[in-house]
C-alpha cells in the first residue's frame, strides 16, 4: 500500500460533486489542481442530505473517483466549499480525513459527514 508522505496524502477521493463531470463548475483553477487518476472503492455508507451525497465510516463500499493533487494550495478552496472548517473539526459540516482506500491499495483525503450531522437517507449499498 502507498503511503501518506508525512500527514499528506497526495490523493483525493470523490463520490459526489467534486466528480469530474461536477469538478468545471467550481472554477477551472480548482480543476487545474487536480488530475484524474482512476476509479476505486472506499470504505463507508453513502447517504442523501437534503439532496447532496455525504458519506459516513461505516462497514460498507462506496465507488469513488480518484484525483492526484498537483498542488497543496487546493486544499483551503475544497475545504470551504464542502464546509470543512478544521478549527472546529468534527463539527463541520464535512471533515477531511486522509484513509486507505479498499482499491486501489493507497492512502487518499476524502470528505466524511461531520458526526453532529444529521442523517439522511441511504443512497446505496454495495
Amino acid at each position: 500500500m502507498q503511503k501518506i508522505a508525512g500527514s499528506n496524502a497526495s490523493y483525493l477521493a470523490t463520490y459526489g460533486t467534486l466528480r469530474r463531470r461536477s469538478q468545471y463548475s467550481l472554477g477551472v483553477s480548482i480543476a487545474s489542481r487536480l488530475k484524474f487518476y482512476g476509479h476505486g472503492m472506499l470504505r463507508g455508507l453513502l447517504l442523501t442530505q437534503c439532496g447532496y451525497p455525504g458519506v459516513v465510516e461505516h462497514p460498507g463500499l462506496v465507488r469513488v473517483e480518484i484525483f492526484r493533487v498537483l498542488s497543496e494550495s487546493v486544499w483551503p478552496e475544497l475545504d470551504h466549499y464542502e464546509g470543512y472548517d478544521p478549527g472546529i473539526g468534527e463539527r463541520s459540516i464535512f471533515v477531511r480525513k486522509a484513509v486507505a482506500l479498499v482499491q486501489p491499495r493507497i492512502y487518499a483525503w476524502a470528505y466524511f459527514l461531520g458526526k453532529q450531522i444529521p442523517r439522511g437517507h441511504l443512497i446505496e449499498m454495495l
